[in-house]
């Protein structure tokens, strides 16, 4: 793992939950001295040098920033022949991978975008590329959670649905809560029927489809569809779609200038 940050944090703990992966076998490496000591407390092997790092692994977990993919890749290219590496930067294509790598390396390259659900086994990860040991790639982040292979434009798009998602939907569970509190609900309890109910709500959905769950609570006349003539009525729906869809462009601009 170069670069143990927060997704990178969050992947060594789902890993080490599932009792598969022993803490001996990750290596990690940061920057920050802050970083390599709470990678450390996690029983892992960790160093500044992403040359030993990369040495002592046989799949190279990249998680770095945009702006350092190349210094990092420029750094450790010769040692990985033979090896797999898994990007997790956002819009850093395999095909610009490749190119900073050069193609006399006999490198797998793999593209993964998961969310810092990983850390407790429930995330979501889009894979995307193609080699001999894709098997291993898939089995790797299958430990964390529910995974899909994808085009490499899908996962990009994917980055603010999945990725960035879990803050949002965290923002939304607290306006609900503060709502509860506002209402006079006990804050322990307000907390624990919020996100059971997002929780259930969720797996329905998956079961049955949003619009049979939605459709199923609303009742003529009823509080259901006044409060959500209330939130279509605020725009809050548009909101979210557009924040989504405004992020993205404002990304890709951003992102076309290191691609």
């Amino acid at each position: 793992m170069i670069g143990i940050g927060s997704i990178g944090t969050a992947i060594v703990k789902g890993l080490l939950n599932t009792g598969e992966v022993p803490p001996s076998n990750i290596y990690a490496s940061a920057r920050r001295f802050e970083s390599l000591e709470r990678a450390r407390s996690l029983g892992i092997n960790v160093s500044m040098d992403n040359r030993w790092i990369v040495t002592n692994s046989d799949v190279v977990i990249l998680a770095v920033k945009p702006f350092q993919v190349e210094n990092v890749l420029k750094e450790v290219r010769d040692l990985l022949d033979g090896k797999v590496l898994v990007s997790l930067v956002p819009f850093a294509t395999i095909d610009r991978i490749r190119e900073l790598i050069g193609d006399g390396v006999g490198v797998e390259i793999y593209r993964a975008m998961p969310n810092v659900n990983v850390e407790i086994n429930a995330g979501f990860t889009a894979l995307t590329g193609s080699g001999m040991r894709r098997d291993i790639v898939g089995y790797v982040f299958g430990l964390l959670g529910r995974t899909v292979w994808v085009e490499e434009k899908v996962l990009d798009l994917l980055t603010l649905l999945t990725a960035c998602t879990p803050a949002i939907i965290a923002e939304i569970l607290d306006a609900f809560m503060l709502a509860g509190l506002y209402l006079g609900i006990p804050k322990e309890i307000v907390e624990e029927a919020v996100v059971h109910t997002f929780v259930g709500t969720s797996m329905n959905v998956l079961r049955n489809g949003v619009y049979s769950v939605r459709n199923r609570v609303i009742t003529p006349r009823g509080l259901t569809i006044k409060m959500i003539k209330h939130f279509l009525r605020t725009n809050v729906k548009y909101s979210i779609v557009e924040s989504i869809v405004e992020t993205y462009r404002e990304l890709e601009k951003a992102m076309s200038v290191y691609t």
